[in-house]
């Protein structure tokens, strides 16, 4: 008989909701009987081979405009949801649980929901994503015991990278208790159709000069990825193009119509287009293609991995990076994949952007594809949380 997982995943869009579903999708395909556990809204397009409950609690729709009001609201959904999961756990008789990342927010209010399960043999994991806990609510006390209150609940921390010599004093793995439960694996490859339509056809949709140098901006918008200091830039480049393609991520990140309006009061509007909708995955290769390079541009903030940069790595464009210690700070300048410049620097940018790309270093695309697979993630997963047994 396979043994079930159940696969916590509250985000619902973005990079974190993406690479949650491929692993799940992995981790199912290696024989494993995979409860993926989210709320209705997740943001999902294709067919799994896995189970999928959407009982998880939405954040109320009208949040409070003041700041420790609309905390205390996110809070009570997540008691909630964490609530769900653990009745979920005992109804199933699950011994084993992976959650999509890990956070320590009031985890003194909720650890104690999971020390118990831990005593009678149930095992969890979770994606450690961002190892650096910088993002303090409440005094720096309260901001430390929620760490080491969350961090004793799990068994195993899944990392893209490990900690570095000078590195952020507030890296988890800093921590030795943390760091010999940490495992790395690699971060697998998104996987989207071949371009369908040809260069000149999307630039002349999108009304582009077919000798424009072109840069794209894909996803979901966040403040994080500098779109401000991006359009700043594009005026040291008259002859250049930018695409902006994806929606908002949340209510409380910049619209789109407020940067479109940042773009005429710089007088740059004319260089843009605005494709403000989630396109379908038989599109997306056809505007990577059609343009020159692709812009990750994060904040100093972001040390996460990016999901865009497979996208690229995909359809074989260059990139313009930048953010905080990362893996994918660390995979761009490993496997040559563009330039990485400084954080949060309009300057930076418009210079990277002047420059263009060369063939003088070439990208070792291969190589990434090569090193990047989900299967052997989930693999690794498997094996460490004592699942690698039950493949069939």
């Amino acid at each position: 008989m396979r043994r079930k997982l159940i696969y916590f995943a509250p985000e619902t869009r973005g990079g974190l909701a993406d690479y949650a579903w491929a692993q799940a999708e992995a981790l199912s395909k290696q024989g494993v009987d995979l409860i993926f556990l989210t709320r209705p809204s997740f943001d999902r397009t294709k067919a799994c081979s896995f189970r999928v409950i959407d009982g998880l609690k939405e954040d109320p729709q009208n949040l409070s405009a003041f700041r420790w009001i609309r905390r205390y609201q996110h809070l009570q959904t997540l008691l909630k949801n964490l609530a769900i999961l653990r009745g979920l756990i005992l109804s199933l008789h699950v011994k084993e649980v992976i959650w999509s990342s890990f956070f320590e927010y009031g985890a003194p209010f909720w650890g104690g929901y999971f020390q118990d399960l831990r005593r009678h043999g149930v095992r969890m994991a979770a994606i450690l994503h961002d190892p650096v806990r910088d993002y303090r609510i409440g005094p720096p006390w309260w901001h430390q015991r929620s760490i080491k209150n969350a961090a004793s609940l799990f068994d195993c921390f899944f990392v893209h990278q490990g900690p570095k010599l000078g590195g952020s004093q507030d890296h988890l793995l800093n921590d030795p208790r943390v760091l010999k439960k940490a495992v790395k694996v690699p971060h697998g490859l998104y996987r989207f159709p071949r371009a369908e339509r040809s260069r000149e056809e999307i630039r002349e949709e999108l009304k582009t000069d077919l000798n424009s140098q072109v840069w794209l901006v894909f996803g979901h918008l966040r403040d994080g990825k500098n779109l401000d200091l991006i359009l700043k830039a594009l005026q040291g480049s008259p002859l250049d193009t930018l695409w902006v393609i994806g929606k908002e991520q949340s209510s409380e990140q910049r619209k789109v119509h407020e940067y479109q309006a940042m773009a005429i009061t710089m007088k740059v509007d004319s260089q843009c287009r605005w494709i403000h909708q989630h396109l379908p995955e038989s599109e997306v290769g056809n505007y990577f293609q059609a343009c020159d390079g692709v812009l990750l541009t994060y904040s100093k903030d972001f040390r996460s991995s990016s999901g865009v940069l497979s996208h690229a790595v995909r359809y074989r464009r260059p990139v313009i990076a930048s953010g905080g210690e990362s893996a994918f700070i660390d995979e761009v300048n490993e496997y040559r994949l563009g330039k990485v410049i400084e954080a949060d620097s309009a300057l930076a940018i418009s210079e990277a952007m002047k420059q263009g790309f060369t063939m003088e270093v070439v990208p070792e695309w291969d190589r990434y594809e090569s090193d990047h697979g989900w299967e052997e993630n989930a693999r690794i997963v498997l094996e460490s949380i004592g699942l690698d047994h039950e493949k069939s």
